[in-house]
């Protein structure tokens, strides 16, 4: 801020700072809107971080299950497992489908709906 002249006359002296004045409140008021906005996309990037980091470890868990599972799946009671491992893998697919979806799909707030699972029909001998 620089000033050319201050002047001599209290009146305009007053004058000028009240027009200072109103200046640094508005100034104020518009350093309050940006820091509120600043803390409102800090919460929606540390839930967006806290999201794919459960999508994250699900993954992670998933494939280990799966892995697993398909260990067993040469040993005793391997049809058991089958159906277990079957449904564990298209778990698997939708959240790498939804993982490769999302990043588009992070620039609006977006609720996060599951999907119905999808069931197949009981083998004929049942």
């Amino acid at each position: 801020m620089s000033s050319p002249e201050i002047p001599l006359d209290i009146e305009a002296l007053r004058a000028l700072l009240a027009e200072r004045e109103a200046q640094l409140a508005a100034s104020s008021a518009a350093l309050a809107q940006s820091t509120a906005r600043v803390s409102e996309l800090e919460d929606a990037a540390a839930s967006r971080d806290a999201t794919v980091a459960r999508r994250d470890a699900e993954i992670e868990y998933l494939k280990l299950t799966i892995a697993k599972l398909q260990n067993l799946a040469f040993g005793r009671k391997s049809e058991k497992y089958d159906v277990q491992l079957d449904q564990l893998e298209l778990r698997l697919e939708d959240l790498i489908a939804d993982e490769a979806a999302s990043p588009a799909g992070m620039k609006g707030e977006t609720a996060h709906t599951r999907k119905p699972a999808v069931r197949r029909a009981l083998p004929d001998h049942l």
